[in-house]
């Protein structure tokens, strides 16, 4: 019962292979996203998204066609598509391809560069416009498109692939679009050290602060920091100064009380004894006001790796204050990086955002803090950020995630399911529960939910199952 389909157009390079990927934010704003080598361009009822007009003055009747369009601003090889001229009505409703372009004006082609031949054409009159489709320049190859998986909230569209930095494309209006590499707030990291290597910040705060470790054990795999490492976290832990009574303190001020640590979120003079000792937001300790931050009084400061001189000498842009400047061996690097790989997939699930499956860590998933999606500062309480291994007798690589009333994750070897220790159990640092629930094993293609079951393309690409749960056996299942 499916309606019919339309031409709408041809895409950008029809010799190379191109993906479509729909963006609904709502009924009346939905687009079909065009990705190819090294671009993306975007449609909405029934045509290509076009920035604003020029105003066309004369065209000529000859081969090729040379459209007057003074200060165009055009580039040849852009694709404008034209409308409204009087006369010279063959032109009006197409696309093609700027040649040869002058300031003021240019001639035409077609998609595959043959000159627009207008020596037949009714001869031009007046008016007309052109404008060239919107087109966002990216970084992703045509052996990229395969591979690329997305997830979406609201105007934003997040982008997992293994090879590069995970990605956000925005979009704020029709002809508005950005594509950025996230800033991901103070996380996700690799295991704590813990080894005997010390890290030595130069400073506390600043921009290209240098780093020092006493020796490579413990760092990429005991060959130290590499070139690789630049635009990777890093994050040092030093002892929190001890809370004081009756003190002024200053925003952003780091205390350490009953084993806790604490920012001061206002600034103010502290109690005459006591102090802040529960978990929460708005901690009323006198005029000052606090925000528990983790357990363990240690101040965990972090920040981006700036350029490496050696194995052992990094420089650090850093974003959060550490809490000293003596040599510590409590340390961790950032999970993703060109050294370690980057997620392969991404999803949403209880509030959170998901990726999983990187070339260092295949196996592990990296769910965000609880409504705030590009933040992974580490903790236990109950909104902090969700990290698990999968827990198998063989290396498991994630390939997809499907979220429902419990999130499916698709492996090289077998299907899995998250979720809390039950299905009306919220997902915590504390409380997850994975279970494995076949062997058929899945392909990187990302899978398709329709209702409570989700099809997915099995490891050979030669069958497709279903996942879905069977309440006779109490289990999930992947028939043919």
């Amino acid at each position: 019962r499916r309606s019919g389909t339309r031409f709408i157009k041809e895409v950008k390079t029809s010799a190379l292979a191109t993906r479509l990927f729909p963006f609904e934010f709502s009924t009346a704003q939905a687009y079909v996203i065009e990705i190819g080598n090294l671009y993306m361009r975007f449609y909405k009822d029934q045509g290509s998204i076009l920035e604003s007009t020029t105003t066309i003055t004369g065209a000529t009747a000859a081969n090729p066609v040379v459209i007057t369009d003074t200060a165009h601003g055009y580039s040849d090889g852009d694709e404008v598509y034209i409308t409204g001229v009087l006369g010279m009505t063959e032109l009006n409703g197409k696309y093609y391809l700027v040649a040869n372009k002058n300031d003021n004006d240019f001639e035409l082609t077609d998609i595959d560069g043959t000159n627009i031949d207008g020596s037949a054409f009714t001869a031009y009159s007046s008016a007309g416009t052109a404008a060239r489709v919107y087109t966002l320049t990216t970084t992703f190859l045509t052996a990229d498109i395969p591979d690329l998986q997305f997830a979406q909230s609201a105007d934003v569209l997040y982008v997992a692939h293994p090879n590069y930095a995970p990605k956000k494309i925005t979009r704020t209006a029709h002809t508005t679009w950005t594509i950025t590499d996230i800033a991901f707030t103070d996380g996700p990291y690799q295991d704590e050290n813990i080894t005997a290597t010390t890290i030595t910040p130069g400073a506390a705060t600043g921009s290209g602060v240098t780093f020092t470790a006493s020796a490579v054990t413990g760092i990429n795999d005991d060959t130290g920091f590499q070139t690789t490492d630049v635009g990777r976290l890093i994050t040092v832990g030093h002892q929190a100064t001890e809370w004081a009574s009756s003190t002024a303190y200053s925003l952003d001020d780091i205390v350490r009380n009953s084993g806790n640590v604490y920012k001061c979120i206002k600034a103010g003079t502290s109690d005459g004894s006591g102090g802040p000792t529960s978990e929460g937001d708005e901690i009323v300790d006198n005029t000052a006001t606090w925000k528990y931050l983790r357990d363990g009084g240690i101040q965990w400061g972090y920040g981006t790796i700036a350029s490496r001189s050696s194995t052992t000498v990094i420089t650090v842009d850093i974003v959060e204050a550490l809490g000293g400047t003596s040599a510590e061996t409590k340390w961790k690097l950032g999970s993703w990086s060109d050294t370690t790989g980057y997620p392969a997939t991404s999803a949403f699930f209880e509030q959170r955002l998901f990726w999983a499956g990187s070339t260092d860590q295949p196996q592990t998933l990296w769910g965000s803090k609880s409504g705030d999606y590009e933040n992974h500062t580490p903790g236990t309480l109950d909104n902090d950020p969700v990290i698990y291994t999968l827990a198998t007798d063989q290396v498991n690589v994630i390939r997809w995630l499907s979220p429902g009333k419990i999130m499916a994750i698709g492996t090289v070897g077998g299907e899995f399911t998250i979720a809390g220790s039950t299905t009306n159990d919220p997902l915590t640092p504390t409380n997850v529960r994975v279970v494995r629930e076949g062997t058929r094993g899945s392909d990187t293609h990302t899978p398709l939910r329709i209702d409570n079951v989700v099809l997915f393309i099995q490891r050979q690409q030669r069958k497709v199952r279903e996942f879905a749960y069977l309440f006779e056996q109490d289990s999930y299942q992947s028939p043919d």
